[in-house]
């Protein structure tokens, strides 16, 4: 018995239209109609053949997105989303952000990126206010981050 190795395409959805989000089904067919135009019959086949393409995660608000892929195939995912201009009629793009073999790799380094990305919003901050939501919200990320390690080891 083989053991089913696949990768996970941590990716971020950036469009202009902050009103509109993307559902898993969209961000699907963008991907596939790009592997096809891309990799032609072979890269279609090849991610139907077995259930090897899949969006496993979608965050509307951040527009984080979770790719899962066969291992070998994820050179073919990888290479196809820099050309996607479209999803589902809205220009947008999708941006790689990090590549892992598991689910946790992925979710270890998605805390790390987002607790980056509120001390860079800590500096941007103009009112005392505004510095006092970022500050609430750093400790609350590091609370739900000890908190979620803590369930899931």
């Amino acid at each position: 018995m083989v053991r089913y190795k696949c990768r996970y395409v941590l990716c971020k959805v950036i469009h202009d239209d902050r009103k509109k989000s993307f559902d898993e089904s969209d961000i699907y067919f963008a991907v596939r109609n790009e592997v096809e135009a891309l990799h032609g019959d072979y890269g279609v086949s090849s991610m139907k053949k077995t259930p090897s393409l899949s969006v496993k995660y979608t965050d509307k608000e951040s527009g984080i997105v979770l790719l899962k892929c066969q291992r070998g195939l994820h050179k073919l995912l990888q290479s196809s989303l820099p050309f996607i201009k479209k999803i589902k009629g809205v220009p947008a793009f999708l941006q790689t952000i990090h590549v892992g073999g598991t689910i946790r790799s992925c979710l270890k380094f998605l805390i790390t990126y987002h607790k980056s990305r509120l001390s860079s919003l800590l500096k941007q901050c103009t009112t005392k206010e505004e510095k006092e939501k970022v500050k609430v919200a750093i400790l609350k990320c590091c609370q739900d981050t000890t908190q979620m390690v803590m369930t899931v080891q």
